[in-house]
């Protein structure tokens, strides 16, 4: 068709999409039933919009912090020195 723009999702894209929004679900529901009080989101900038996009408003109430990295490389590496020094 002529003139018609068909969006073609890229399937890395649309599984990263899929787990922030089982993330997100996990997180609220985790909320609800008092297991999480507070939290700060570790992931990289991408990620982390795609995961803050997906988060309820009562979720976003709790998330004290983020931070804006892949800690993953890091963290396999030293995981204890990593999160001494976060």
């Amino acid at each position: 068709h002529r003139g018609v723009f068909v969006h073609h999702t890229d399937p890395h894209q649309k599984t990263l999409c899929e787990f922030a929004k089982e993330i997100a679900a996990y997180i609220d529901k985790e909320r609800l039933n008092r297991n999480i009080e507070h939290i700060i989101i570790f992931a990289e900038p991408h990620f982390l919009g795609m995961l803050n996009s997906n988060l309820s408003s009562g979720a976003k109430d709790i998330v004290k912090g983020h931070i804006n990295k892949d800690y993953i490389p890091i963290l396999e590496n030293n995981p204890i020195k990593t999160m001494e020094r976060i």
